[in-house]
């Protein structure tokens, strides 16, 4: 084995063949320093050779590991949904995924090197010039949305969270951006803006009256500009006060209404309100009202109608109405005095006998019973015709009930007969048997009958007074209708005068008004029926008023 030897001047001896055996003792006897100089650097040239392989080998196994860290960092790039890219600063792509290609259509080549700005809406470069600026000098990564150019030339949406990529050194070397395609939800937010926007605009200018209030408290949340004016009260008064704060609530009574209201949950539809304004105005509102939710919260948006028109219009119908009614209870003021004098006299009469009885001896009780008897029917007769005048005179409310047509017809049978004889008119009845009710207000159906009757009698005037004929007649109708009609024999009606009969003011009589028709046809429209008049064919003319069947349970053993 040779090797070299450094001498003790620092040179370097021959290359000398190994000794074994007893020549290298003598070779270490002879020169020691010498020797432990060769084993050390022997030594130390080992521990540097098996330094280096472990060195070269941790560097190996470390660059592999590295190249399966990248394969597999770029494997979980490929394979994402998310779009991701590098770029410079001067937003030039350096790297892009798969997913970013799919979605703008190219290949990888053609994007890595060239300024994503190409895929943006040019009105928007300078704005994403601004993202990026501020990424590099805040050093923090930044979301942003906006529109980006597809394929097809189409716009899309783009959520994008840019970050930094900084060194070991903290230095900025690229900008990595991770980006969903938001579409679909922009579309989304978009038509609900427009929606929002279209409701916007029917609320503000809508001309009814619309506020929305929470249930849970009962506050306004908002109000359009129709419910300023019709209230009186500012839009920024009326947000976060309640109606019984703002004075629309008047009483303690309507107070806990509208709690109960509020409570309850319950749409409203057609309720008629007075509301008293803040200068002391009394108006009146429809209001409607539908329990929704906005945010997640139960609300109620409120729609008031202005309906003060209508009601005073209303009432000074019923004014006409009640004085026509008592036009023609003045008409009938013979009919109703001896509808009360025949029961009066009775009462007078059995009164007088069960004195007289009284006077004997042996007073008959049997027969004073009797009297008795009479005397009480006598007296719940007058009581009845004075019950009917007062509901014909009395100004009320218009109410609708199940009312049988037939017991109608004779309750008005009763107040004319009298009247009838006087004239010399006789009334004649046909009245079909076991008819279903009629939903009505009894006495504007009177009032109706009343005035077709005494209409009726003054048509027959002209006719001999032997011949002067009345008939009330009540029929069931196919399609769910009852009808009363009132035939005369008279004259009958114009032709030309015909279409005009129930016009306002318009009249044939020399002393009437022209309102007693009109009445009675708005009487019946009100009710969901109808008036009709026509000629007959053998002279005269039939009136008739239908009337629909009341649908729902009604009281037992009417006729």
């Amino acid at each position: 084995m040779m090797m070299p030897i450094s001498r003790a001047d620092g040179g370097i001896l021959d290359w000398l063949p190994a000794m074994a055996g007893g020549r290298m003792a003598e070779v270490w006897k002879e020169h020691p320093q010498v020797m432990a100089g060769i084993v050390a650097a022997v030594l130390i040239q080992s521990a540097l050779i098996f330094c280096l392989l472990i060195a070269s080998q941790r560097r190996q196994r470390a660059e592999r590991q590295l190249r399966v860290s990248e394969e597999r960092y770029r494997m979980v790039l490929e394979s994402q949904t998310e779009m991701v890219c590098r770029y410079r600063t001067d937003m030039v792509l350096t790297f892009v995924n798969e997913a970013y290609c799919r979605f703008f259509g190219r290949t990888r080549e053609e994007l890595i090197g060239t300024c994503f700005l190409e895929l943006i809406p040019e009105t928007l470069h300078n704005d994403v010039r601004e993202t990026v600026r501020r990424i590099v000098e805040q050093r923090k990564p930044i979301v942003n949305s906006h529109p980006v150019i597809r394929a097809d030339g189409g716009v899309g949406w783009m959520e994008w969270e840019d970050h930094p990529v900084l060194n070991e050194r903290g230095e900025l070397e690229e900008l990595q951006g991770i980006g969903r395609d938001v579409s679909e939800r922009e579309r989304t937010q978009e038509a609900l803006r427009q929606s929002e926007e279209r409701f916007a605009g029917i609320f503000r200018g809508c001309p009814i009256a619309i506020a929305i209030i929470r249930q849970s408290d009962g506050r306004f949340v908002e109000v359009n500009p129709s419910w300023e004016r019709f209230f009186e009260i500012d839009r920024a008064r009326a947000i976060g006060a309640s109606p019984v704060e703002l004075g629309l609530v008047g009483s303690k009574d309507a107070e806990e209404r509208f709690q109960s209201f509020l409570a309850s949950g319950q749409p409203l539809n057609g309720f008629e309100q007075p509301v008293i304004t803040p200068g002391g105005e009394t108006r009146w509102a429809s209001m409607s009202c539908e329990l929704i939710s906005l945010a997640g919260e139960p609300c109620f948006v409120v729609m008031s109608k202005d309906v003060t028109g209508h009601k005073e219009l209303e009432d000074a119908r019923q004014g006409v109405v009640q004085a026509m009614r008592l036009a023609m209870l003045g008409e009938l003021t013979a009919s109703i005095a001896h509808e009360i004098n025949q029961p009066l006299g009775a009462i007078l009469g059995n009164a007088e006998t069960a004195e007289f009885l009284l006077a004997g001896e042996n007073p008959p009780i049997e027969e004073l019973r009797l009297i008795l008897g009479d005397i009480r029917r006598d007296d719940l007769r007058a009581s009845e015709v004075i019950k009917r005048v007062r509901s014909l005179v009395g100004r009320r409310e218009f109410t609708m009930a199940p009312k049988f047509l037939n017991e109608i017809l004779t309750d008005v049978m009763r107040l004319v007969a009298h009247d009838s004889m006087t004239r010399g008119v006789t009334l004649v009845t046909d009245f079909e048997m076991n008819l279903p009710p009629v939903s009505c207000d009894s006495t504007q159906v009177e009032q109706v009958m009343l005035n077709l009757i005494l209409n009726a009698m003054d048509a027959v005037r002209g006719v001999a007074p032997a011949s002067r004929r009345v008939q009330l007649r009540s029929a069931r109708l196919p399609g769910g209708e009852l009808e009363a009609s009132v035939t005369d024999n008279g004259h009958g009606i114009a032709p030309e005068k015909l279409d005009r009969i129930f016009d306002s003011f318009f009249t044939t009589k020399t002393q009437g008004m022209g309102l007693g028709l009109a009445l009675a046809r708005s009487i019946a429209e009100s009710h969901g029926g109808r008036l009709t008049a026509e000629n007959n064919a053998a002279g005269g003319a039939t009136f008739r008023l239908i009337l629909p069947v009341h649908e729902g349970p009604v009281s037992p053993n009417k006729p």
